[in-house]
């Protein structure tokens, strides 16, 4: 009789054990799942790069959690879905196109797309991010016209140098926190 008195407290105890081994697991792979808005808008501007290993890599890649993604930094919250806020491919060899998509990173601080083969014009999008304290499209070859008037209000480093950018020099109005402003070795004509 001892024996059966016993069977419904293991059964608890198994039950308790189950549940300590395995909810810390549930519970880390949600804090570190991705904003669908933010994977959505990394996504785009794989599809606008030509293939090469970083675009593959995105493209086949199973995980919808872009903050494992190589150059991807998220926030540090506790909030169970983190956003992008930084975005650093620099020197990666990559060619395409800058999509408009990464216009829809919101929370992005830190943009570095410099030393690559980028090409065609930067998306009007690129030059209101609210958060943007870093941008850096530096040596690439990248061209058109940047926004008469941009709205980035947290920006410290600027930097579109050497590239084949025309018209008008950026104005970054309302940008105190500038330190870095280089837009040498374009095709800029004078205010």
């Amino acid at each position: 009789m001892g024996s059966s008195s016993e069977l419904p407290c293991f059964f608890f105890f198994f039950y308790l054990l189950l549940l300590l081994l395995f909810a810390p697991v549930s519970c880390s792979r949600s804090q570190r799942s991705c904003d669908t808005t933010d994977l959505n808008a990394l996504q785009g501007f794989v599809e606008g790069l030509e293939s090469s290993a970083l675009g593959r890599s995105f493209n086949g890649s199973s995980s919808s959690n872009c903050c494992t993604w190589v150059g991807i930094s998220c926030d540090l919250g506790s909030a169970p879905v983190k956003r992008v806020i930084g975005l650093d491919l620099s020197n990666k060899s990559l060619k395409g196109s800058v999509s408009s998509s990464l216009g829809s990173l919101d929370q992005l601080k830190e943009l570095n797309l410099s030393c690559n083969s980028l090409n065609g014009s930067v998306p009007a999008e690129l030059f209101h991010l609210p958060h943007l304290e870093l941008l850096d499209l530096s040596m690439n070859m990248l061209s058109g016209l940047i926004p008469a008037e941009s709205n980035l209000p947290s920006i410290r480093v600027f930097n579109i140098s050497v590239n084949s950018f025309s018209g008008m020099h950026p104005i970054l109005a309302g940008s105190s926190s500038l330190s870095v402003y280089d837009v040498s070795s374009n095709s800029f004509s004078a205010p």
